[in-house]
């Protein structure tokens, strides 16, 4: 039997800094320091839990392959909470737009 993972395209690691840099670069020097504080916080998390959950997700991947049987339910497991944490970080992210575009006073 052939299994496949497919998996949609990610940023990876230097994207993710760099998307973060540019975006925190740019409200500073339009002197918004507490968004620009933001975007640097949530580039961080963005990072760190890719990190954590891709080492989660090769264990498990590992363990399926040696023959644990429960290892697919915790890819499931995984795989909807990596879609939870995906559907928070967007909802925050399309929550703040009136606040990121609006002009400070």
């Amino acid at each position: 039997m052939l299994d496949i993972l497919v998996i949609a395209p990610h940023p990876d690691d230097a994207e993710l800094g760099v998307g973060g840099a540019i975006g925190t670069v740019a409200f500073a020097a339009e002197g918004r320091l507490v968004v620009a504080v933001g975007i640097a916080l949530i580039a961080a998390f963005a990072l760190w839990a890719r990190r954590w959950f891709l080492r989660r997700m090769d264990a498990q991947l590992s363990a399926r392959d040696a023959g644990d049987a429960d290892a697919v339910r915790r890819l499931r497991r995984l795989h909807w909470g990596g879609m939870l944490f995906n559907a928070i970080q967007l909802v925050a992210i399309v929550g703040c737009i009136p606040y990121l575009s609006a002009t400070p006073t």
